[in-house]
């Protein structure tokens, strides 16, 4: 249906953003990276797109794009910042104390005003713990896993 609407008007950019997304889902990151590419070139401003291709350039390993892409993103929209994805790409890249930063990040967003963390955001301790270990801070690691 996304080609069909693309045909019929080629700045369609809502439908490039939205078959992106679909194509990540269907682990299909090469198009969805290609789609996203797109959407950018017809509206640069608005940042979703620039998540979602970091999303599919992180599951094909394409770290550097992914930075740049974020990095964008946190400049222009930090309230749409992924800021574990960005963590987990400084993991893969060994580059762990910005992981943790970037962790650390995750969950104060992902924390109300009462202290409460987001049930789907726990696992950013899990994260923030593994880097911490990493830099050999093991007092600091155990408290983050605790």
């Amino acid at each position: 249906l996304y080609d069909e609407a693309l045909k019929r008007r080629k700045n369609f950019y809502d439908a490039l953003y939205h078959k992106a997304v679909c194509n990540y889902y269907l682990k299909r990151y090469d198009n969805s990276i290609s789609d996203a590419t797109k959407h950018i070139e017809l509206r640069p401003d608005i940042m979703q797109a620039y998540v979602i291709r970091a999303q599919a350039n992180v599951a094909k390993q394409n770290y550097d794009p992914a930075l740049a892409d974020l990095d964008l993103v946190e400049q222009n929209r930090p309230d749409l910042m992924e800021y574990r994805l960005r963590g987990q790409i400084h993991s893969a890249k060994n580059g762990f104390e910005k992981a943790a930063q970037d962790f650390e990040k995750y969950i104060a967003a992902n924390t109300d005003k009462k202290g409460r963390v987001n049930v789907d955001a726990i696992v950013g301790f899990l994260d923030l713990g593994t880097a911490l270990d990493e830099l050999k801070q093991s007092d600091k690691a155990v408290d983050a896993y605790s």
